[in-house]
């Protein structure tokens, strides 16, 4: 449907990215660019822009791709001890293949990051983890494994203005207490430094373990227990997220937006509610649902089985001011 979209600017724009189900980027002259922009927004397509000084991976990498490989000259590429995936092949690469030419068509091909994620998980990978300055395509990876049909467990590492030893302690433990295995021994080096603790649960999760679901019990509580369990969930965690002093500081109606909640919080929250309840919340339920009280419906109607929002929920897109579709000029 987006290559349909570009017709009219056939010699002007291509898509430069094509990092999830429902995540692409757009690529060309600035003018058409924006007008773009401005027609699918219009539509209530989320949008956003990137601002860089060349627009990659379209016909203006031609012009310095002459400068690119006289940069890159030199290079002595190897073979690498560990798989290599490339969002340029869309698959594993030879390590010793990666010279001044390979990265000069990278910079002027598509980028095949949703291609690649597939391949990943084809292969039996279900720990993504997007090591970046800021998280810009975690929630692809979660949407493409959604399609899929695969569970995958998505972490990001750093946060713009968060960069430091604590952030990355706290994305590994986002890793470890969704089932990853992580080497904790060089964070504790000292013997008896570290150990395990019991950590407190929510109602619909206190049973055997041979027991029912999560989901299956949060159903079976009363309705009244069971609706302020869930929304009791939802607010906790958005308070934990956001750092607030609680989830008093949560009002059910209040958009998240308001609450200081950005593209790559919600995509955390959807991650820990499926952790919290066993559900599979698809990746942008937090943007369709963009109230406590709008997700909180959503999670009882996914634990009872209906699929669908109760009557009278509010589920009406907020604008937020980050974007899921991305379209500008970007690499």
């Amino acid at each position: 449907l987006l290559q349909e979209r570009l017709a009219p600017h056939a010699d002007r724009l291509v898509i430069a990215a094509h990092n999830g189900p429902g995540s692409h980027v757009v690529s060309g002259d600035g003018e058409a660019v924006r007008a773009l922009r401005a027609e699918l927004e219009d539509e209530g397509v989320r949008c956003g822009g990137v601002r860089l000084g060349a627009a990659a991976h379209s016909a203006h990498v031609d012009a310095v791709r002459d400068r690119i490989l006289s940069a890159l000259t030199g290079l002595a590429p190897r073979a690498a001890h560990t798989p290599l995936y490339s969002s340029a092949t869309g698959g594993i690469v030879d390590g010793r293949t990666l010279d001044g030419a390979f990265w000069s068509e990278a910079l002027r091909r598509p980028v095949r990051f949703e291609q690649t994620t597939h391949a990943l998980l084809a292969d039996g990978h279900e720990a993504l983890v997007e090591i970046s300055p800021h998280p810009m395509l975690t929630a692809a990876m979660q949407e493409t494994a959604a399609a899929a049909g695969r569970h995958a467990v998505t972490i990001a590492t750093l946060r713009r203005g968060q960069g430091g030893l604590r952030r990355l302690r706290t994305a590994l433990a986002e890793a470890c207490v969704q089932g990853v295995d992580v080497d904790w021994a060089p964070a504790f080096p000292a013997a008896g430094t570290a150990g395990r603790v019991q950590l407190p649960t929510y109602p619909f999760q206190r049973s055997s373990a041979d027991g029912p679901a999560a989901t299956t019990r949060l159903a079976l509580l009363p309705e009244a227990e069971r609706e302020h369990t869930a929304a009791a969930l939802v607010r906790s965690l958005t308070a934990a997220l956001l750092g607030l002093p609680g989830p008093d500081a949560v009002t059910p109606g209040q958009a998240f937006r308001d609450l200081g909640m950005d593209s790559v919080t919600a995509v955390e929250l959807r991650g820990r509610l499926n952790g919290a309840t066993g559900l599979r919340l698809p990746p942008t339920v937090v943007f369709d649902h963009p109230t406590p009280a709008a997700l909180t419906a959503r999670i009882l109607a996914e634990a009872l089985g209906t699929h669908e929002d109760p009557a009278g929920a509010d589920t009406t897109a907020a604008a937020w001011d980050e974007p899921v579709a991305i379209v500008a000029m970007s690499c």
